[in-house]
């Protein structure tokens, strides 16, 4: 099964109504599960936002590494695709006053398919 992932930026996302989510704190590790892809994530504060940094093995030979600095009120998705036609695992940051909020799609509330510990 061929797997991605997709980086998307969403300028005005807002931690309310966050269905499964977690709130991190600087350097805390989170575990995240998508399918058959595990990774772990963590954030940095720096001067111009929040590094987040996520590790994914793919089963790949070599470890995937997503990074990226986010800003009050941005968002980045991890997504990893199941299928043709079908919905992707999906794990989205968002930074949100001041907080770092981490949320698995809506749709799989099963914490074995996708989750974050």
């Amino acid at each position: 099964m061929l797997k991605t992932l997709t980086l998307s930026t969403a300028l005005t996302a807002s931690a309310a109504g966050f269905a499964d989510a977690q709130i991190l704190k600087p350097i805390q590790a989170s575990v995240i599960d998508l399918g058959t892809t595990h990774g772990t994530a963590y954030f940095v504060p720096e001067s111009n936002g929040y590094h987040v940094i996520a590790t994914l093995d793919t089963g790949a030979s070599a470890p995937v590494r997503f990074d990226t600095t986010l800003a009050d009120g941005q968002s980045a998705k991890i997504s990893v695709p199941t299928g043709v036609g079908q919905p992707a695992f999906e794990i989205t940051f968002t930074r949100a006053g001041g907080r770092l909020v981490v949320r698995k799609n809506n749709m799989y509330s099963d914490p074995v398919t996708a989750s974050f510990h």
